[in-house]
């Protein structure tokens, strides 16, 4: 849709953990990115104080972490 549109720069928000992969496939289809992390509701990924948000932080950074060298392996970035 933002190419269709002639749009060269965007602003993508997203959740802290997908924010990096996310860039990279926005910059891998000429777009100029600003990438914002929202607010998370996995809790605070600064934080993890929790057992649970520690858990919770865990699982985003392992999925994340498989998702890229998915993403690699298919040529996405």
């Amino acid at each position: 849709m933002a190419a269709t549109r002639g749009w060269q720069r965007v602003m993508l928000v997203t959740s802290p953990s997908h924010t990096y992969r996310a860039r990279l496939c926005f910059q891998a289809a000429g777009f100029d990115v600003d990438a914002v992390p929202s607010l998370s509701t996995l809790g605070d990924l600064g934080g993890g104080h929790s057992v649970e948000s520690r858990l919770a932080m865990f699982n985003a950074w392992a999925y994340e972490s498989a998702a890229l060298f998915s993403y690699r392996l298919k040529g996405r970035f």
